[in-house]
């Protein structure tokens, strides 16, 4: 929801900010004598600005410029605290003595800012709070002895008393305190000075909790009235004996401003001010139905006002309810709210046809950012790393706002890959898209029309054995500035392997079988000292034998030494070839480390055709025994029997399987 930016100069960090920029907007009095006290400033010289800021202060009470004596004095507190130790404690209790000198409206706004400047020593310094006990007398001109108690009760007799001349209040424009305000862009929604320290005292209250215990008997907030409509809210009852709990001095303010709210004609901010505390009523209750009673309020105060500019807000409130609603959508166990985000983006759209509806009104940028979210594409392809030669397989494809794929499958080469990592700073579209293709085809993706998020799983033809990008694009032109993209390498491989420490076993990644004679080529990540890059330097090679098997040797040295290593795999068979981006955590270890001489254990090694499985679909497991021997001797575990058994997320038994391991030491199985 857009907040007003209507920011009250009140401590001493945002007056520092203020004196760094403009310390005087043109046109206000005392321009002259303010662009002074900046020119000390500017020139580190608080002493000097001191003097100027009190002569403009004397100024000030004699012309009775109220904004400008509060502006003055906060400006003494701020360069004093440049001058002289402790100055925040001793600077917040002069301005008390200044309260009863001050207009009442001036008044109320500075007790305001010293509720707030209480509220931020006490944060400073909590821990000195809570670090001793109370004591039955304490230095009153030293409030770091207050008890907490006398501290919280001040910051909220504070709060409450700058509402106290409610009718004076509401009868005087904000602008007439222009000298301490950051001046926001909709003034329209809270006018009166009465509507801007109203805010202020809700925010604190409903966004703080109680510096001391809360009591036994402590306000809740659990009637569904906070919920009613804003004629009946205003009249509504809250009883409790807990007057002091923020939640109940919060939910009182909000009465009054709606109430006062409800008297004028400005429906745009009575809409603004009823939505505050419909939204702090769902934050703070803790009614069952809250959710539920939340939605039927907004969408009432919607209906209430009609299509109407001043009812805007309600309806781009409503419209994000429904757009919220429609994040919890699943689409196995949640489909009831399928059509959430729809609804939502129907009633964003009309606010827009709404007369007078215009880019000036405060919730105009809301709501078209919110058309904006919804609309926005989105493309994710996955795609398994290593595929089998000569067959099909498939692709995930999880999209939203596409109704049709792209593809392009390019062949490897660093060049291209460089092209592509290098595309999210620099537009390199338009060289990719002449990089001829393997394989192009269009796919068409079904449209529910509900601005979801939906996943599906296409067929890819077979290919070759090879290295392969896949180039996913919602628009055949790639150069499209709105197109949604992306890529992702995969290889299409007989090759596969598994370790188990410096062995590893190379086998044929469809049947299990050994594949002898296979070469592989470890590559080391180094830096290059010449270029300040890093790259990467062949290893020793090394060739399977019979069994599939080599035995991983450190690169610098013939002799097994404990260390790590990072290394990308390179495996060469015939023409087939896999040749991993990602790299290898390698741990070195001695040939006979944990491995039992008298009782070795046999290895298992599991495979699945993919990570997750939809309810009811068929598992493909594969896997392979190896016995851990001594000096070299690792071998494949034949014609071993033994049970797989099928756990689900409960660690309860499913199924089981019995398996028996084949020549090659492998098993399959299906369920």
């Amino acid at each position: 929801m857009f907040k007003t930016s209507l920011v009250l100069v009140f401590t001493f960090f945002s007056l520092l900010i203020t004196m760094n920029s403009s310390a005087q907007e043109k046109g206000l009095p005392y321009e002259k004598e303010w662009a002074a006290v900046q020119a000390f400033i500017d020139k580190s010289l608080p002493v000097s600005a001191l003097e100027e800021v009190k002569k403009i202060h004397q100024l000030a009470k004699k012309d009775k410029e109220e904004a400008q004596v509060v502006k003055s004095l906060l400006y003494i507190g701020l360069l004093q605290n440049q001058t002289r130790e402790e100055n925040q404690s001793k600077s917040i209790l002069e301005l008390e003595t200044e309260l009863p000198q001050l207009s009442p409206t001036a008044q109320a706004v500075l007790q305001s800012v010293l509720a707030e400047q209480y509220y931020q020593l006490y944060q400073r310094n909590r821990w000195k709070f809570y670090s001793r006990t109370n004591v039955a007398e304490y230095n009153s001109e030293d409030i770091l002895t207050w008890p907490v108690e006398k501290l919280e009760k001040t910051i909220t007799d504070l709060y409450l008393s700058s509402l106290k001349n409610e009718k004076l209040l509401q009868e005087t424009s904000v602008a007439s305190f222009d000298a301490l305000l950051y001046k926001g862009t909709h003034r329209e929604l809270k006018p009166t000075l009465f509507d801007f320290l109203a805010t202020r005292a809700i925010e604190f209250f409903e966004s703080h909790e109680s510096m001391i215990n809360k009591p036994v008997n402590a306000f809740a907030l659990d009637q569904a009235s906070a919920f009613d409509p804003m004629n009946d809210f205003v009249h509504r009852k809250f009883p409790t004996s807990d007057t002091s709990s923020y939640l109940f001095n919060a939910l009182g303010i909000y009465q009054r401003w709606i109430s006062f709210r409800m008297k004028q004609e400005n429906t745009q901010a009575l809409i603004h001010a009823d939505l505050k505390r419909l939204a702090f009523s769902r934050q703070r209750s803790t009614h069952p139905d809250k959710d539920t009673l939340y939605f039927m309020s907004v969408n009432h105060l919607a209906d209430q006002y009609g299509k109407t500019a001043d009812a805007a807000e309600a309806w781009f409130s409503l419209a994000a309810l429904h757009y919220n609603k429609g994040q919890d959508y699943h689409p196995l166990n949640k489909t009831s709210n399928q059509f959430e985000i729809a609804k939502a983006y129907e009633i964003s759209k009309s606010i827009l046809t709404f007369p007078k509806f215009d880019t000036s009104h405060h919730s105009y940028v809301s709501v078209l950012s919110l058309i904006q979210q919804i609309q926005h594409p989105q493309l994710t392809t996955t795609v398994e790393l290593v595929n089998l030669p000569q067959q099909p397989f498939r692709a995930s494809v999880e999209f939203k706002n596409i109704s049709n794929v792209h593809f392009r499958i390019l062949k490897y080469t660093e060049e291209l890959r460089i092209l592509l990592d290098k595309n999210y700073q620099e537009n390199n579209w338009p060289a990719i898209a002449q990089v001829p293709a393997v394989r192009n085809w269009q796919q068409n993706l079904p449209d529910a029309k509900d601005f979801q998020t939906h996943r599906t799983e296409i067929k890819i033809e077979s290919l070759p054995a090879g290295k392969y990008i896949l180039l996913a694009s919602g628009s055949k032109n790639l150069n499209d500035s709105n197109n949604t993209a992306g890529w992702g390498v995969f290889h299409v491989s007989e090759i596969s392997y598994f370790t188990q420490g410096n062995n590893y076993f190379v086998v044929n990644r469809d049947s299990g079988k050994p594949l002898a004679g296979v070469i592989a080529q470890p590559w080391y990540q180094e830096y290059d000292n010449q270029t300040g890059k890093s790259k990467y330097v062949a290893g020793k090679k090394f060739t399977t034998d019979k069994n599939g098997y080599f035995q991983y040797e450190d690169h610098l040295s013939t002799t097994i030494r404990r260390g790590s290593n990072y290394v990308r795999w390179q495996f060469t068979y015939k023409k087939d070839e896999l040749f991993f981006d990602q790299s290898e955590y390698i741990w070195r270890q001695r040939n006979d480390e944990n491995v039992n001489a008298e009782n070795p254990k046999p290895a298992m090694h599991l495979f699945t055709d993919r990570g997750l499985y939809r309810p009811g679909q068929t598992i493909f497991v594969k896997g392979i025994l190896v016995q851990e021997k001594i000096q070299n001797r690792n071998e494949l575990v034949t014609q071993f029997k033994d049970k797989l058994i099928l756990f689900n997320a409960n660690n309860e038994k499913v199924d089981s399987v019995d398996i028996t391991t084949t020549e090659y030491g492998s098993f399959s199985a299906i369920r």
